[in-house]
């Protein structure tokens, strides 16, 4: 695909979002989330830098997808502010977010059910559609003209995103990393100026991965601002500029990716101390010793 139809599948250039160099594309300040007694996310602050590529890392069960599910309206935070491109979204739904520019992945795939290839990816562009639900109905010109263009733009998506099942495939019969394409394909539909991929590199091979790491530089160029939850930390380092670590739902490294990675606390976080180790060590020689279970 040549870089004008590139730029035509998601509705995005490059002088898209222009921002003055202090703004952020996403600020996330003093978040915070219980469920229950249970303090999931901790006065939680970071700062998305516009047009980059943003990593939030940390062990499993840090707060990783909860903070997604914040930024993106699924959940409502108890304290805090969430600002995209300035404008506040912390307590607005789902469904207002992502008219503000906010798209995301899961990090288990959520396809609808009995929708093809091609119908999964035409619904993330409805959002902006221009005919009347009675267009719809009735099946005015203007509606079967709109059709033809959205679905257009949905096969450039997919092939942009390198899907090569066929778009009349139902889409849950997918593999699974094609399944993560066509969601990622689906999210660009909606324009977004923030795009969050929660794992989106699970189930795909080395090559894949590198694959969606160029995407990913791709549609940067173009304005778009990316938060990735990865796993893969080479992939973190070679495409990410900026990270956060958070474990047990408060920051612990921000900044340089590497210098995250080779932070002590987020050593800690993800490898134990050392002398937690010894400690258990020590709990179960002694249970042996006397035969405990």
């Amino acid at each position: 695909m040549n870089a004008d139809n590139a730029h035509a599948a998601t509705g995005h250039a490059q002088a898209t979002h222009t921002v003055d160099a202090d703004s952020a594309a996403l600020d996330v300040r003093g978040l915070s989330k219980t469920f229950g007694g249970l303090r999931a996310v901790d006065d939680l602050s970071f700062r998305v830098p516009p047009q980059s590529i943003f990593g939030l890392l940390g062990p499993n069960g840090a707060g990783k997808t909860t903070v997604l599910n914040l930024i993106s309206g699924l959940i409502k935070p108890d304290h805090g502010s969430i600002t995209v491109f300035g404008d506040e979204i912390a307590r607005e739904p789902a469904h207002r977010v992502a008219r503000a520019g906010v798209a995301r992945t899961y990090q288990n795939v959520r396809l609808f059910p009995a929708l093809t290839v091609l119908e999964t990816v035409m619904t993330g562009f409805y959002q902006h559609r221009q005919a009347q639900l009675w267009h719809s109905v009735l099946c005015l010109p203007s509606e079967r003209r709109e059709r033809r263009e959205v679905a257009e733009r949905a096969r450039e998506l997919l092939d942009r995103v390198g899907v090569t099942a066929p778009p009349e495939r139902l889409a849950e019969a997918l593999p699974y990393g094609e399944q993560r394409r066509v969601e990622i394909a689906r999210a660009l539909a909606t324009q977004p100026k923030v795009l969050m991929l929660d794992e989106p590199t699970a189930g795909m091979n080395d090559v894949e991965s590198e694959s969606l790491g160029q995407l990913m530089f791709s549609l940067r160029e173009e304005g778009i601002s990316l938060v990735l939850i990865e796993h893969n930390v080479k992939l973190v380092l070679k495409f990410c500029s900026d990270a956060a670590v958070i474990n047990f739902g408060e920051l612990i490294a921000e900044g340089d990716p590497r210098a995250c990675v080779e932070d002590p606390d987020v050593q800690a976080a993800y490898f134990g101390k050392q002398s937690d180790a010894e400690r258990l060590n020590t709990v179960l020689r002694v249970r042996g010793d006397h035969g405990t279970d």
